[in-house]
């Protein structure tokens, strides 16, 4: 093991021994989530993605949606010293009053990208079987591929309405997205989607001070991120995660799984990595 790799690994147990929660990503689904979550690892930090723990996101929805209290959201921030996905995001300002040093990411992403990332990801991931039955239903019963997707749209519908947290805290609906319409969002909601991610940017923008937050362009690589966070840059390449990719090996499998088994994959109550 090198020098600075054992220097990373000091720091970041200095820092758990010091306490505290250190850094938010506040940056939306689909806009680094994961590739951040590797990249702290990586610092020495022990970061919590919901989308990965997705059992601890009703708390946190609860307290931001329904009756559920602040203290019991705000203690699971002390499991852990780095946080991302929804509803983290959301809780920024929560977070830097809980803990006063702690810090805030926001990625360089403007809306469009952010809009095409989230398709991409019930498009080409999510929903690769759903695309082969209304081809099956097509060819075989003759049921106009619209009508079998609307059936799709509004059985997911369903799914997410049979559950607070999905309803309220999964795959941006807090900003009236609906990215499981195979056949796209009405204009007005597609606008009002956007405009809800946008008017976080520029909330997190205007509400956290300079000197604690970092707008983070993921192209820059260690430098800007190991800086912000005061430690060493590591040997290894900045990485890139993303286990939703299309071209991830053997992902229509998984899909196919998850519809058979109920793996823990994709918005249901069972789970979500989204």
């Amino acid at each position: 093991m090198s020098f600075s790799s054992i220097l990373v690994l000091l720091l970041a147990a200095f820092a758990r021994c010091a306490g505290g929660f250190e850094v938010l990503y506040a940056g939306a689904p689909r806009s680094g989530t994961q590739t951040m979550y590797t990249a702290l690892k990586i610092l020495g930090l022990n970061p919590l993605h919901s989308g990965y723990s997705h059992k601890l996101r009703p708390p946190m929805c609860e307290y931001l949606y329904g009756n559920g209290t602040r203290e019991k959201a705000m203690s699971l921030f002390h499991e852990y010293d780095a946080a991302m996905d929804e509803p983290t995001q959301l809780m920024f300002e929560d977070i830097l009053e809980e803990f006063p040093k702690s810090k805030v990411i926001l990625p360089v992403m403007d809306v469009e990208d952010w809009y095409v990332s989230e398709q991409n990801y019930f498009k080409d991931w999510a929903y690769p079987i759903e695309h082969k039955e209304v081809e099956l239903a097509d060819a075989v019963w003759k049921v106009p591929p619209n009508v079998s997707y609307d059936v799709w749209d509004a059985v997911w519908e369903m799914q997410y309405k049979s559950d607070f947290t999905l309803d309220h805290c999964w795959a941006c609906r807090y900003w009236d997205c609906a990215f499981y319409k195979e056949q796209g969002m009405p204009a007005e909601q597609n606008q009002t989607c956007k405009d809800g991610y946008q008017a976080h940017m520029d909330r997190v923008k205007t509400r956290v001070p300079p000197s604690r937050l970092l707008i983070f362009n993921f192209s820059d690589g260690w430098a800007p991120l190991c800086h912000f966070l005061g430690r060493p840059i590591p040997e290894e390449p900045f990485p890139y995660t993303d286990k939703f990719n299309k071209d991830t090996p053997d992902v229509e499998a998984l899909s196919t799984s998850f519809l058979q088994d109920g793996i823990e994959l994709l918005p249901t109550p069972r789970g979500s990595e989204l």
